[in-house]
């Protein structure tokens, strides 16, 4: 069947719809790439434990979530499987270190599930469970708060067989259209943007897939009870006396986070930077507002290690610059071609921008790590004993998480005076959350009165209207424990505007392109390989 069009010259231009025939009409064009980028953000995608009280209306809005992150930004969830992984990782090093009752094994599956929320710990004296990290885990083991549980009672193995074939088919579109892709480069035939677009997800989707081979698909989650009945109090006030000399009454997220050490200040950001969109209805709503969780959120971002930052870079370097690989593209009006090349440098430039961020914070995490251990030290050998571990020692990338941080302090700009925290306390009973903030050369976050009720004409009134939700999000962050730059907030949220103009001008014109273009495009390069979706 013949689509009526005339090949000879394949840069000439032509309008409207093309009929499928034996080579490639527009419905191929939009099917292929449909497909490609469905598998890549849906099926490629894989959340953490559910609450135990989800729904499934729940349980599908956790994964649209994720889906919509994997389409507005590939490389965030690349970044936070990375996370995972590492953190998995670490994990298993850290359990190879003691030895494991009956020769049990400890893998990277069952480290997966456990960051996961697959464990939740169910204590005497709390009202309800709570997820525990793989962190947590080896420190409640090896403290004799909880016997090592039988993981293979849990089915993990079992439960990740179930995405085995829709892994293999998300592989199988994958490589084929990578193919197909590089054969018309090869043969010098022009491609869509939306093609391009396409393969820059899949360039970051074999890199997620890659860091979540082992991890399992999302399951509700497996309770366990601490040994001898032990209660939450008891446990914390142990770690307060023994690990955590500075560990405060007051908790959030769960009542054993401070087992984890630092936080990640990618996440800090992240955090704030989602709020921030919410707050101003760019972004849906959380499908929990207590600041307790039930669950690990899907988009907690963890440290990696050294060793995985150059597979990382080569990555987001290649899909940062990819867009701009259509800047001599055919776009059906000048206009158009020059918002891609903006847009395209524009996104290049943010590309780089946060991984210069994500190293930085990086570093930053190991030397805050690192600092904290020492302060440990410090106070528990003040003469100069043997140390609980040394610095010195610890693994590129990792630290021992056992021995926790002492509080947050405030950063530079943001110094924050607690009243009284907001939280819970380990017994369950609830804490005010009254609060101070004071922010450098402030009083208060209001010194003028503009929001008791005082109408206040001007730009003045304006400016506060704009300033204090800023503000009160660095407050809320500090007082859950997070260090938070209010400055660097607004920059960062400067910067992701922009980012999300550069992508949906990209998504847009990937559709409205296509109403025009080179004859070029229609041709098939290879026509004797299978094709799925072509």
């Amino acid at each position: 069947m013949d689509n009526g069009l005339n090949f000879t010259d394949p840069h000439l231009p032509h309008a409207g719809w093309v009929s499928a025939s034996r080579d490639r009409g527009s419905i191929d064009i939009l099917w292929s790439c449909g497909v490609t980028l469905m598998l890549c953000c849906w099926v490629a995608t894989h959340p953490n434990a559910y609450a135990p009280n989800s729904t499934t209306y729940h349980r599908f809005r956790h994964k649209v979530q994720l889906a919509a992150l994997a389409i507005s930004g590939p490389e965030f969830v690349l970044g936070i499987a990375a996370g995972q992984f590492c953190s998995a990782s670490r994990s298993v090093r850290l359990f190879k270190g003691d030895p494991l009752p009956g020769n049990r094994r400890w893998t990277l599956t069952h480290a997966f599930f456990v960051d996961m929320g697959g464990i939740h710990l169910v204590c005497p004296d709390f009202d309800s469970s709570f997820p525990i990290t793989a962190m947590q885990l080896h420190y409640l083991i090896k403290n004799n708060f909880l016997d090592f549980p039988d993981m293979e009672k849990m089915d993990i193995s079992e439960r990740n067989t179930s995405d085995i074939l829709a892994r293999l088919i998300t592989l199988w579109q994958v490589i084929w259209f990578s193919i197909t892709e590089l054969e018309r480069f090869r043969l010098g035939l022009p491609m869509t943007t939306l093609e391009l677009t396409t393969l820059s997800f899949v360039l970051s989707m074999v890199g997620t897939e890659l860091c979540w081979i082992r991890k399992p698909s999302a399951m509700t989650p497996r309770f366990i009870h601490t040994k001898d009945g032990k209660q939450l109090q008891e446990i914390r006030q142990w770690a307060k006396d023994n690990t955590h000399p500075d560990l405060a009454d007051e908790w959030h997220e769960t009542p054993l986070a401070f087992l984890d050490g630092k936080r990640f200040h990618i996440n800090t950001q992240w955090l704030a930077m989602t709020q921030l969109f919410r707050r101003f209805r760019m972004m849906p709503r959380t499908l929990y507002e207590d600041h307790h969780w039930d669950h690990i959120p899907n988009d907690f971002w963890h440290a990696v290690d050294g060793w995985i930052l150059i597979p990382l870079a080569i990555i987001l370097a290649v899909f940062g610059l990819s867009f701009v690989g259509a800047w001599n593209f055919y776009f059906p009006t000048e206009i158009e071609r020059t918002l891609w090349r903006i847009c395209s440098v524009g996104h290049a430039i943010f590309c780089t921008y946060i991984a210069f961020s994500y190293v930085f914070a990086l570093w930053r995490w190991r030397r805050d790590s690192r600092r904290a251990i020492e302060s440990v030290n410090r106070m528990n050998n003040p003469r100069g004993s043997i140390s609980l571990v040394s610095p010195a020692a610890i693994p590129e990338g990792s630290v021992d998480l056992e021995l926790g941080t002492a509080n947050r302090a405030a950063t530079e700009d943001i110094a924050i005076d607690r009243i009284a925290t907001g939280g819970t306390r380990a017994n369950g009973q609830d804490v005010s959350r009254s609060q101070s903030v004071r922010v450098k050369g402030e009083t208060s976050l209001d010194p003028e009165g503009i929001h008791k009720g005082k109408a206040q004409p001007g730009i003045r009134r304006r400016v506060f209207d704009w300033v204090i939700p800023y503000r009160a999000i660095a407050a809320d962050l500090l007082s859950s424990g997070h260090d938070i730059n209010f400055f660097m907030l607004v920059m960062h949220f400067v910067m992701w505007f922009f980012y999300c103009f550069f992508r949906a001008y990209i998504y847009t014109e990937d559709i409205a392109g296509m109403r025009e273009q080179p004859v070029g495009v229609y041709l098939t390069g290879n026509r004797f390989v299978p094709f799925i979706g072509s």
